[in-house]
């Protein structure tokens, strides 16, 4: 028996490798001559410059910045060849990670910029790239990705026709932009977006209406974002006669997607398929009798682009069973649910969320569960 596992990070738990090995420990404990075949998956947000430089090699750059929160930090890019194209791929969670706002209060989080971003994607085409891929997910910002345009040059004004400093998320004062010298600056670069998400920058399945909260916004905040990526939005409109804001992935990393879309970024794929196609997962799964994927929390964000989702069309298409681990899940899933043969979370009794939360017990529920899935799945 062949089994694919790939699994995407359990947050502020396990990491994508570490969480696809205590499957595959599971499954041997179940019968050692079981071959398991583990990939480390990411989709866009969090550890997709590992896996991407794990299969494709190239030269991390290590970079001052700083973060969302205006903290100084360093961050990385790495620099590769890819179709004989000098090519930096910049992941946005380097800069702008969710994982940054631990412990920040409320108005600091609503606050949040992605300023670092832009200045990771400067030094990329200072040191000479002419294609940068940046990947996007796991972000802590909620901007539109303003604060990336005025790292890159944009010159963004208020309704007073003010310029607004670096330095606290400009789309709270937005009023309009001038992204000339953002557009010159970039003219010669071709520039991708690999999303988690294919979510539009405005509406209910927008950057602040769907995952602000999750960011630590309340409902008011949301809202009030919401009405100003409309107002930048229709500016893009008007501007270039492309509705930016509704393109695959604009409202990725908290809108980072659009901001990219305004200096003519171009989608290809999504994240997850960008990883699925440099890590080989798809043959692997022609071959396989059985795949096996996940993440922390299932629920309707991840049919716009996660991990497993992204897993559980290639196995549909090699017609492959495929089970999904989870720490959690939403109870109704809707369509999302017909995806998988089957949902199981692995919690191996009542825990608080932040004992639930540690490596080992994570580790040792995902073990027992998969185990538990192959005693199964041999009576068939």
């Amino acid at each position: 028996m062949n089994i694919v596992i790939a699994m995407d990070s359990f947050k502020n738990c396990l990491p994508s490798e570490a969480a696809g090995e205590a499957v595959a420990q599971g499954i041997h404990a179940f019968n050692p001559e079981i071959v398991t075949s583990v990939f480390t998956m990411a989709d866009g947000g969090e550890g997709t410059l590992a896996t991407i430089q794990e299969n494709i090699g190239g030269t991390v750059h290590v970079k001052p910045i700083v973060d969302d929160f205006n903290r100084n930090r360093t961050a990385q890019y790495l620099e590769t060849e890819i179709d004989g194209i000098a090519t930096a791929v910049i992941e946005s969670a380097q800069a702008v990670a969710l994982a940054f706002s631990e412990h920040m209060n409320n108005q600091a989080r609503y606050e949040a910029t992605s300023f670092g971003l832009g200045q990771l994607i400067l030094d990329a085409i200072v040191n000479g790239n002419r294609r940068v891929i940046v990947t996007l997910g796991g972000s802590g910002t909620t901007d539109a990705g303003l604060g990336m345009l005025q790292a890159l040059g944009a010159v963004i004004y208020d309704d007073q026709d003010h310029i607004i400093p670096n330095g606290v998320n400009p789309l709270i004062d937005f009023g309009h932009i001038d992204l000339t010298k953002a557009q010159e600056l970039v003219s010669e670069i071709d520039l991708e977006i690999a999303p988690d998400v294919s979510a539009p920058l405005t509406g209910k399945q927008g950057a602040a209406l769907l995952f602000g909260k999750q960011k630590g916004l309340n409902e008011q905040q949301v809202r009030f974002l919401n009405q100003k990526s409309i107002l930048f939005a229709n500016q893009l409109k008007q501007d270039s006669g492309q509705d930016a804001a509704a393109l695959p992935g604009a409202g990725a990393a908290g809108g980072i997607g659009t901001g990219l879309y305004a200096l003519g970024a171009i989608y290809k794929q999504s994240g997850f398929m960008t990883l699925a196609e440099l890590t080989g997962v798809g043959a692997a799964i022609q071959q396989s009798d059985l795949v096996i994927t996940g993440e922390g929390r299932l629920d309707q964000q991840t049919q716009l682009g996660k991990v497993p989702a992204g897993m559980a069309e290639l196995a549909h298409k090699y017609q492959k069973p495929i089970i999904a681990l989870v720490g959690q899940r939403q109870a109704d899933l809707g369509e999302l649910e017909k995806q998988f043969d089957g949902i199981l979370t692995i919690q191996l009794g009542p825990l608080p969320l932040q004992s639930a939360l540690t490596t080992e017990n994570a580790t040792k529920g995902l073990q027992t569960t998969a185990k538990e899935v192959l005693k199964i799945f041999t009576l068939r």
